[in-house]
């Protein structure tokens, strides 16, 4: 595993580990004016992508890999995950990933949406959406009427 950091008066505030072990070279890709707080770890095997203006709290953990093979002879053997166990993830635009969330490998966080502090995002977030819990759902649609007002909230249902 190969660590990169990056450094701000001599103090270290994010963590970027690639995986050493796959055959890929991994790819973290951060979007024009993102911002990405202290304690933020990003684990790629393959590929994440954090699209524009994106806001990332402090102690959020996005990762495209469970890190090991879910075989226990396997993981034993020092093996790299399985590829079907390695996707891609991608953050839209706009987005604001509240404090110590962890985005699974996988998810999608649709445009303008608003991860919730703590929340465990395993599954799509659509666009405009505010999304809390574990595992996280859509609380509330975060686009307004017609009329200017936002939509009223949504059942609290688990994302699909």
């Amino acid at each position: 595993m190969h660590t990169e950091r990056i450094t701000y008066d001599d103090t270290i505030v994010r963590r970027f580990i690639f995986a050493s072990i796959l055959p890929e070279r991994p790819r973290i890709e951060l979007g024009d004016g993102t911002y990405v707080s202290h304690l933020c770890t990003f684990i790629a095997a393959r590929r994440i992508i954090v699209g524009r203006h994106v806001h990332i709290a402090n102690g959020v953990t996005i990762f495209d890999s469970p890190g090991h093979p879910l075989d226990a002879e396997r993981r034993t053997a020092g093996m790299a995950p399985d590829p079907e166990d390695i996707r891609a993830v991608c953050i839209g635009d706009k987005v604001w990933i509240g404090t110590g969330a962890r985005i699974f490998p996988g998810v999608t966080v649709g445009e303008g949406s608003v991860i919730g502090t703590g929340a465990i995002v395993t599954r799509d977030v659509p666009p405009y959406s505010l999304a809390a819990g574990n595992p996280a759902r859509v609380i509330r649609s975060l686009r307004p009427a017609r009329d200017g007002h936002y939509a009223p909230t949504l059942p609290a249902t688990t994302i699909a």
